[in-house]
C-alpha cells in the first residue's frame, strides 16, 4: 500500500472533490500533476469539453495529465504508453518497441515523462525498469 505525504493527499482530495473521480495514484513536479484514475473514469475526470480538467488546473495552479489504470497489466501499459508498437515483460523489466519518431513523446524533456511512467509502473504494477528500443 502506498503512503502519501500531506501535500499529495491534499492535491488528490481536491481533484477528487472537483471531478467526483477516485484517484489511484498521483505524482507531480514543478509544473504538472499526473493523476492515475480508476478504470473507466477517464471521461468523467476530463469532463464535458475538458471542463473538469480546466477547473482543476485553475484551482491547483498546475497543468494536469491523466492516465487510466487497469487491472489488466497489458491494458495498463497501453494506457500509459499508447505509442508502444509492442512490449514484453521479463521479470520486473518492461521492454518497449517504439518508433523512432515517437521516442521523444515517450521519453519527454530530460526523461521526465519516462520517469513518471516508470514510477507509476513501479508503484502499481511491480515493474521496476523500463527499456526502450
Amino acid at each position: 500500500m502506498r503512503t502519501f505525504d500531506s501535500q499529495t493527499i491534499s492535491v488528490i482530495n481536491t481533484f477528487e472533490t472537483l471531478t467526483k473521480v477516485n484517484v489511484r495514484d498521483c505524482l507531480f513536479d514543478n509544473k504538472t500533476i499526473y493523476f492515475l484514475v480508476e478504470e473507466g473514469m477517464m471521461g468523467k475526470a476530463i469532463g464535458k469539453s475538458g471542463q473538469n480538467i480546466k477547473i482543476a488546473e485553475k484551482f491547483l495552479k498546475k497543468n494536469i495529465v491523466l492516465f487510466e489504470w487497469s487491472p489488466d497489466l497489458n491494458k495498463f501499459i497501453k494506457n500509459l504508453i499508447p505509442e508502444a508498437k509492442s512490449f514484453r515483460i521479463l521479470s520486473e523489466t518492461l521492454f518497449l518497441q517504439i518508433d523512432k519518431k515517437d521516442k521523444p513523446l515517450v521519453i519527454g524533456k530530460n526523461g521526465q515523462k519516462l520517469n513518471i511512467i516508470r514510477s507509476f509502473l513501479e508503484r502499481n504494477a511491480n515493474i521496476n525498469e523500463v527499456r526502450i528500443s
